[in-house]
């Protein structure tokens, strides 16, 4: 699952002009952050977001497909790959990154209780 890194360059460029997005390697792809929240992820088909019952729909409804980390385990992640027209439109992506943000921050908040 390794990612080319003119893919990982090219989306960390989008991604910065929406603001401090830290990255680091994990799951044999790379992890998103802004602050402390992750959000996203790059891996070797593109680009996927956090996802929960409040924006799945925007992903399933363009047809985008879900992370699965392991293609011979069933195991999924709640997080869709964004369409390519997204990643290269700054003023869309922002849209679907803050509904990932909101995820993450319902999701953290969830875990602290």
């Amino acid at each position: 699952m390794a990612v080319s890194e003119q893919l990982k360059k090219h989306i960390i460029e989008q991604l910065s002009q929406l603001g401090p997005i830290r990255h680091r390697n994990m799951f044999g792809g790379v992890g998103l952050y802004f602050e402390e929240l992750f959000f996203g992820l790059i891996v070797e088909d593109g680009l996927f977001l956090k996802v929960d019952e409040t924006n799945r729909h925007d992903f399933e409804a363009v047809g985008m497909a879900q992370f699965i980390p392991f293609k011979d385990r069933p195991t999924k992640m709640n997080f869709y790959q964004i369409p390519e027209e997204v990643l290269e439109d700054v003023k869309e992506l922002r849209v679907w990154v803050n509904k990932s943000l909101e995820v993450a921050v319902r999701a953290r908040g969830s875990k602290i209780s």
